[in-house]
């Protein structure tokens, strides 16, 4: 089935990994007021924040955009190309998306005057073997200086690795069939924080997927017939 938004992920698993979808304002709700568009970066220049994903060059922040986006798009594969902004996303920064069903992946670029701000990977139907080594090659990329700050949850975690301003995260979110998925992305602290991909964000999405997961159980106990 062909996705219908940025990156999927960026409106399921970070916004509430619940799933739920935002209800439209009724008619008589006050005006909604327009969010200020997305400031520049902080940053200009690589540091060791990197996504090493794929075999060959890591990937890091101002790196080629075109280079990234090749070790990802492949032309054997029917995948679908956007070109589409996140929300609060305002040119001069500009998207590309390459995300493909069949084998249940999508990589996605946010470009700040045409250059790479952030670099976001997303694969649905991982396992827990899967994501060990996912962070396991992160941190052997950046070294034993740089440890992640970790958030491990019922159904979703996440690890940040951060510095100069620049920001790694891997968010695990397992599904109700025993499936993962898994984002890994990377960026200037200013675009990342306005994806949602920050600790602070993080711990209260977690707090809605436990929350929604203990009503899910609570709904589904059997019904207690009183004795007598």
């Amino acid at each position: 089935m062909r996705r219908s938004g940025w990156l999927i992920l960026i409106a399921t698993v970070l916004a509430g990994c619940q799933g739920g979808a935002a209800l439209a304002p009724e008619a008589s709700s006050p005006p909604v007021v327009k969010e200020a568009s997305v400031s520049a970066p902080i940053t200009r220049e690589a540091t060791v924040i990197a996504l090493v994903v794929r075999p060959g060059n890591p990937i890091t922040v101002w790196s080629s955009a075109d280079a990234a986006f090749r070790k990802f798009q492949d032309p054997k594969q029917v995948g679908f190309e956007y070109d589409n902004l996140p929300p609060k996303f305002q040119p001069p920064y500009s998207a590309r998306t390459w995300e493909e069903d069949h084998i249940h992946m999508g990589f996605g670029e946010i470009l700040y005057n045409g250059g790479l701000a952030a670099a976001i990977y997303q694969e649905d139907k991982g396992n827990q073997d899967r994501v060990d080594r996912l962070v396991r090659d992160h941190q052997d990329q950046m070294g034993s200086r740089l440890t992640p700050t970790t958030l491990k949850g019922k159904r979703v975690s996440y690890w940040f690795w951060e510095k100069d301003d620049q920001r790694l995260m891997i968010c695990a979110y397992a599904t109700d069939r025993d499936v993962i998925k898994i984002t890994v992305a990377i960026g200037d602290n200013v675009v990342m924080d306005a994806l949602g991909m920050s600790p602070d964000q993080a711990r209260k999405d977690q707090i809605k997927v436990d929350m929604s997961l203990l009503k899910q159980k609570v709904l589904i106990q059997p019904a207690v017939t009183p004795k007598g």
